[in-house]
């Protein structure tokens, strides 16, 4: 796995948001991969109106609302992010990218995020005919990838979140409806839960993604759960994201990634490299001690794991 990069993600400029240009600074050496500036995947999943928007208020320098800011440049970035992503799927590499995407819906952005990378992807993944799961282990609910995908039974969407947090939604209750039931999965984590339990609850998801069959793990790589990261309140180590990369390079070797959140500046590339170090098989760059959680934490996590397979057992075999 190779990071897809160009330094247009950098010209996305935020100011002092969390979100800003200086959380892929460690990373402007690399060289600017060839990326096409090409509508159509995004227009076959987001509204032309709500495209239009983003373009005439990143001209303005604009913010779409009071988390999403825009500047002038902010349009290319969102549109080169989607096709990082495309270009991600198609070789198996992580899609370094920003402005994030999982955030945003067919008419709107929010978190953040302006176009969705990942269900973009995934969508035109599904039109070539491909069966896909998305993983997404950032500290946040990727709702808006929720919703792009709910609908369509080639795609499982497995989120593993802190609850409750923004965006206030994830129940594991919802699995999904019609065609597509059973195809949406959400763990919620109490705040304060650590790698003993994310690991767990990375089993239970492993399982259904598995009783799934896909032909193509997506992942949504965010790095906010870790223990220092300043909007929320998990406490993985920088370890368990090596962890979990050796683990998903041995469970699903046709995969691939993208960047989502993760927003302290200086433990972030140190996961991210993490990360990538298990993808590859590599020895880990930077290891940490594991950490663990409360008896409480894992009491509530067992229970609704249990009463989520008990949802989804009329779907699949578990």
């Amino acid at each position: 796995m190779k990071f897809i990069f160009h330094h247009k993600f950098l010209q996305h400029d935020t100011g002092m948001h969390p979100e800003n240009a200086r959380r892929l600074a460690a990373f402007r050496d690399l060289s600017d991969k060839n990326l096409v500036m090409d509508l159509e995947p995004i227009l076959a999943v987001h509204d032309a109106g709500y495209v239009e928007k983003v373009q005439r208020y990143a001209a303005l320098g604009h913010p779409l609302d009071g988390d999403t800011h825009l500047c002038p440049a902010s349009f290319d970035a969102a549109v080169l992010a989607a096709n990082a992503t495309i270009a991600a799927a198609e070789s198996g590499d992580f899609a370094l990218v920003r402005p994030p995407g999982h955030h945003a819906y067919a008419d709107y952005g929010s978190g953040f995020c302006l176009f969705n990378n990942m269900a973009i992807a995934a969508h035109d993944l599904v039109k070539k005919g491909y069966r896909v799961a998305i993983l997404d282990f950032d500290g946040h609910f990727g709702d808006g990838t929720d919703a792009l995908c709910a609908d369509e039974p080639q795609i499982m969407y497995c989120s593993v979140h802190q609850h409750p947090a923004f965006p206030h939604k994830g129940s594991y209750r919802d699995i999904g409806k019609g065609a597509a039931a059973g195809t949406e999965i959400k763990m919620g984590l109490p705040p304060g839960t650590g790698d003993d339990v994310l690991f767990v609850a990375m089993d239970f998801i492993y399982d259904v993604i598995d009783a799934f069959n896909p032909d193509i793990v997506g992942i949504s790589a965010g790095f906010d759960g870790h223990i220092y990261d300043p909007l929320l309140d998990l406490r993985f180590s920088s370890k368990s994201f090596y962890d979990m990369g050796i683990q998903l390079r041995e469970r699903y070797p046709r995969s691939f990634a993208v960047l989502e959140g993760g927003y302290n500046l200086e433990i972030l590339p140190q996961c991210i490299t993490n990360f990538m170090a298990g993808m590859n098989g590599e020895p880990c760059p930077f290891p940490s001690e594991s950490t663990h959680s409360t008896i409480q934490t894992r009491e509530i996590v067992d229970f609704e794991m249990y009463d989520l397979r008990r949802l989804l057992l009329p779907y699949w075999s578990l």
